[in-house]
């Protein structure tokens, strides 16, 4: 009988400049600290915390050329916490974010296609490329993140 993944307590946030500076001492997680491309007026990081461990991540670019639009990039979580919910937490957390500032479509490029992660978020692959990657796109509402919220927990 294979082990459940254990349920960590933990901590879903935007990062402070300590959490990027401690990222960037582990090569795991160094590039959340890379600064915003140029296209982007605004880079978020999010993290995930267990007690004061980096369990996973993701960035946000809020892009400069077109309004109400963001591209959540490089969502991550450790291995041994796969499995737990800690994904859709972060993508919880960045869709919160993109709502306060006004943000209500957002674009994710998947090297490795995980549709069905990203179609329990509502996300629809619009485009699927060489290699198995894919463009998933979904707009964001407040009704549709807490129904996210609720059924992922």
């Amino acid at each position: 009988m294979e082990a459940e993944p254990k349920k960590p307590k933990l901590i879903v946030r935007i990062a402070t400049p300590q959490d990027l500076k401690k990222a960037t001492e582990n090569p795991f997680w160094m590039w959340l600290g890379k600064p915003r491309p140029a296209h982007s007026k605004e880079r978020i990081a999010i993290i995930a915390l267990e007690q004061k461990d980096i369990v996973g991540g993701c960035t946000v670019d809020i892009n400069l050329n077109k309004q109400n639009k963001a591209d959540i990039h490089s969502l991550a979580v450790e291995d041994c916490f796969r499995g737990t919910g800690i994904g859709h937490k972060l993508l919880g957390k960045a869709h919160s974010c993109l709502l306060k500032k006004g943000i209500i479509s957002a674009k994710v490029f998947s090297r490795n296609v995980n549709l069905d992660f990203y179609g329990k978020a509502g996300y629809k692959a619009k485009r699927i490329l060489p290699q198995g990657s894919a463009v998933l796109y979904r707009k964001i509402t407040r009704a549709k993140n807490m129904r996210m919220k609720r059924v992922l927990g």
